[in-house]
């Protein structure tokens, strides 16, 4: 299965474009991520934009939207 198929097509892009994830990092959290998508049900989108606001100010961006997402499943 594709990360696209696993997490939704709208998610994907949105770490992919906005967030500046590589499908290799997408494919390193993908069980984090996709337990993310399943809690948040239709607000995931909603969701990673707070998330990535936040990480603006974070010394290392990416890795703040992965521990929030794993906060947000308790991983």
């Amino acid at each position: 299965l594709s990360t696209r198929s696993i997490i939704g097509n709208e998610v994907h892009e949105y770490l992919r474009n906005t967030c500046g994830f590589s499908e290799r990092e997408i494919n390193n959290n993908i069980v984090t991520i996709n337990k993310a998508v399943e809690i948040a049900e239709g607000t995931i989108l909603d969701e990673l934009r707070i998330i990535q606001a936040r990480s603006r100010k974070a010394t290392n961006p990416k890795g703040y939207i992965i521990n929030a997402l794993k906060s947000m499943v308790n991983i």
